[in-house]
């Protein structure tokens, strides 16, 4: 199993704390902005616009990871959707000439019946688009990192109240 690089980490587990809204500590932890130089990441998830709610986690990761890299630095795609697929980010991306891109797929497990679509859809958008670099990286869930975070949070939801208030 491969980990994912440093940034796509970090990125992930903002995703994490812009979806805790009991968190009382929702700042972001990467605060250095810098000039992108590396492809647009493409979170893709389930659900969309046409889901009430289902999109505002992922709204909010976007748009703190452009503060921190740049505007085009991460987009989101929702897979199954009417609005905004990853082939509506990725034309639009190839519109204002990014053309090296690499695709996340928020899911636990690259067996996820999703994440044969996203890679059939990207064999697709290969062959329409000849001048696009597309590279898919591992599902979140296969991350050994992202697997200890889990285990750190059910760990802390398991203990009895007056345990999780010592440890």
């Amino acid at each position: 199993m491969s980990e994912l690089d440093p940034v796509t980490f970090l990125i992930a587990t903002e995703l994490l704390a812009a979806c805790d809204t009991s968190s009382s500590h929702r700042q972001a932890a990467l605060t250095r902005p810098r000039a992108i130089s590396s492809p647009t990441l493409i979170l893709v998830a389930q659900g969309g616009e046409d889901e009430p709610g289902s999109s505002d986690c992922f709204e909010d990761l976007s748009l703190r990871a452009q503060g921190d890299f740049g505007a085009d630095s991460v987009r989101i795609a929702f897979l199954h959707s009417d609005s905004r697929s990853l082939s509506d980010v990725v034309e639009d991306l190839l519109s204002h000439r990014i053309h090296r891109v690499r695709v996340l797929p928020l899911f636990l497990s690259e067996a996820d019946l999703a994440a044969g679509d996203i890679a059939m859809e990207i064999h697709d958008l290969q062959e329409k688009y000849a001048a696009l670099e597309i590279e898919l990286l591992p599902a979140i869930g296969e991350d050994a990192r992202f697997r200890r975070l889990l285990w750190q949070m059910v760990r802390e939801c398991a203990l009895p109240d007056w345990l999780a208030k010592t440890s």
